[in-house]
């Protein structure tokens, strides 16, 4: 439980701070910080499926993202932007199948860990990436599966809010 408030209040925290709009869908490189401390936090046995057990926000960049993203253990990802922070409308379930699939591979062999990819401030239009990630497993995780599950998480963040918003345009009234 207190890993889910410190994820979640770290999540809003991050969330205020950035101040744009979302743009297009891109995948960044930006350069990893070795500074910042890995942890491993192992979940209990029997896991609350609302637990969240990854968090994953990005910032800045040259579409000035500002989103953020909390997965929990029963697989429900819930979205969050600087305009709307983390709710249960702005969220999904993953579809039964190959996510689910390499997401509790990843859990089931990784230990937890927090990582940040930072261009910092003399980068023009520089992004910012954060992730805490709760595995089950031992072996570290090194900076490509890190990378892969950034990437997992940007995915099923665009992915998400792609449904939402065709869902909310089939709901619109038609304009006049």
């Amino acid at each position: 439980m207190p890993f889910r408030l410190a994820a979640t209040t770290l999540l809003l925290a991050l969330l205020a701070a950035c101040g744009s709009d979302g743009g297009a869908d891109t995948t960044p490189s930006p350069t990893p910080r070795s500074d910042l401390p890995r942890t491993a936090t192992p979940e209990p046995a029997a896991a609350d499926p609302s637990a969240i057990v990854l968090s994953w926000s990005r910032s800045g960049g040259i579409a000035g993202f500002c989103d953020g993203l909390l997965m929990t253990a029963g697989h429900r990802a819930i979205l969050g932007t600087c305009e709307q922070p983390p709710s249960p409308t702005a969220s999904g379930d993953l579809a039964p199948g190959e996510s689910i699939i390499e997401f509790e591979r990843w859990r089931s062999t990784y230990a937890s860990f927090e990582v940040e990819w930072d261009d910092g401030p003399d980068v023009a239009d520089g992004m910012r990436i954060e992730i805490t990630f709760v595995g089950r497993g031992t072996e570290p995780a090194g900076e490509d599966v890190q990378r892969d599950i950034a990437d997992f998480a940007a995915r099923l963040f665009a992915e998400i809010a792609a449904t939402q918003l065709r869902a909310a345009a089939a709901s619109a009234p038609p304009a006049s």
